[in-house]
């Protein structure tokens, strides 16, 4: 411990922030992992399908509201007002929190209509908007806790979605009073009692409820760009939407054990990107792109080889995950989610380079184009195939999205600066796919897919002994 303890002071602030913020990412995501066993066996097919339809909206209407102001928007503003870090904050988190309330209001008019459009009750659309009010001021926080590097300061908001609110759930659940919509009102209730302490800390500290240039600034950067976020939050969330509208009640429970598990990707990336994205994006605003493909090759190449460890043992993994019986065939929507996560890794790398090179208004249309092909994709794959289509749908869409953004970046800056080498990129997606294929083949087989298991495992170890000096030079 006192070694670690030793090695880890020795890293710059920046690497040890990033480095504790993944810790505790790491501690939430655990959670989820752990308690979906617990929930799947107290709760029906049914039952369970409540809280992935819930969050799907939830994703829609925290878009809507916020116009994804709390993400890098936020950030970036920080970093232009150093000097008045705080009481720009307080004021950008007044903007964002008032576009919410409006949000919610012209909600609250059309609640019928709103309700029929959901398949929600309305009470949990109400409820639906408190939390997006107390994520908001969560995010905040979050967010100058990056900026200052100080991971303490997002303690409350982990323990509280990683410990209380699983144990508000389950005592919910069992009680009897609220069965399926237990787990949705323990998180709200978590989150509430999170972001009221954090409010009071944010006007204490920022002292600024409005300021016309501030609200200015943000609204001249976030709208322009709105459209976009947009499409990538329909990208992400058409499936689950037809899914919960065209398909078996018991359909959106099983998507959502198999998404539980492709999220260990985004969680792998998470910590990887922590020190790479940064890096990166130095790089590439300092015209510096010379060993940038080479780095995000190796990245790439790690990613995807835990990826086909990932599917070659998923139904080991969801038998964990889901073991009552109902759930069963979530199992064949694992791999194709799996490498959605991934190529919304790959894309977030694009993205990243994009952002610094192309102009809004392209990065905006071609997201725009892909969403489009999204929907015109997942229909008919849901009509035909069910939650598996809409799987396999969310699949390709992704990989249409990075196709398209690694275009459009080839356009602007020149095959120089586009930080995804093709070859490897396409090889690795065949991989992915034939260990797909394998996996649905050898699924009673467990000792064959242990045996092509030691494929992406030795070649995961080729690549840490060759790129040991790559790592100190991205650290």
């Amino acid at each position: 411990m006192d070694y670690a303890k030793k090695k880890t002071h020795k890293l710059r602030l920046p690497v040890r922030s990033s480095l504790s913020f993944f810790a505790f990412l790491s501690l939430g995501r655990a959670s989820t992992f752990l308690t979906t066993p617990i929930f799947t066996r107290l709760l029906t097919p049914e039952e369970y399908a409540l809280t992935p339809l819930y969050y799907t909206w939830l994703s829609v209407f925290s878009t809507l509201a916020t116009l994804d102001l709390t993400g890098s928007i936020l950030l970036s503003g920080l970093s232009r007002h150093k000097k008045e870090a705080d009481r720009y904050l307080s004021s950008a988190t007044s903007l964002t929190l008032t576009t919410a309330l409006v949000t919610f209001f012209v909600v609250l008019l059309l609640r019928g209509k709103m309700a029929v459009l959901t398949g929600l009750p309305v009470h949990l659309l109400l409820l639906m908007f408190l939390q997006i009010l107390s994520g908001i001021v969560i995010a905040s926080v979050e967010c100058r806790a990056k900026f200052f590097y100080q991971p303490k300061r997002a303690i409350p908001s982990i323990l509280a979605s990683a410990f209380l609110s699983p144990i508000i759930a389950y005592l919910l659940i069992r009680s009897g009073v609220l069965r399926a919509e237990g787990r949705i009102l323990a998180t709200v209730i978590s989150t509430t009692l999170v972001a009221i302490p954090s409010l009071i800390f944010l006007y204490r500290r920022g002292r600024c409820f409005f300021n016309k240039h501030i609200w200015k600034e943000q609204l001249l950067r976030a709208l322009p760009l709105f459209p976009h976020y947009l499409a990538l939050m329909t990208l992400a969330e058409v499936g689950r939407i037809f899914v919960g509208r065209l398909d078996t009640p018991d359909a959106l429970a099983k998507l959502g054990v198999a998404a539980t598990l492709s999220h260990a990707i985004p969680l792998l990336a998470a910590g990887i990107n922590s020190a790479f994205y940064p890096w990166l994006l130095r790089r590439i605003r300092s015209r510096e792109s010379g060993r940038v493909r080479e780095v995000t090759t190796i990245v790439v190449k790690i990613i995807s080889f835990a990826a086909i460890c990932l599917i070659l043992l998923s139904p080991e993994f969801y038998s964990i995950l889901a073991p009552k019986e109902g759930y069963g065939d979530g199992l064949y929507a694992t791999a194709p989610l799996v490498i959605s996560s991934l190529f919304a890794f790959l894309y977030t790398i694009v993205a990243g380079v994009n952002l610094e090179c192309a102009k809004p208004s392209r990065i905006a249309i071609t997201t725009l184009l892909c969403a489009l092909l999204g929907v015109a994709l997942t229909l008919p794959m849901v009509l035909k195939f069910g939650f598996i289509g809409a799987s396999i749908a969310t699949a390709l869409s992704y990989i249409f999205l990075t196709a398209l953004h690694s275009l459009l970046l080839l356009r602007t800056s020149g095959r120089n600066i586009l930080p995804l080498a093709p070859r490897p990129t396409i090889l690795l997606t065949l991989a992915l796919g034939i260990s797909a294929i394998l996996t649905l083949y050898l699924k009673a087989y467990l000792p064959l897919r242990l045996l092509l298991l030691f494929v992406p495992l030795l070649l995961l170890l080729d690549l840490a002994l060759r790129s040991r000096s790559l790592f100190h030079e991205v650290e």
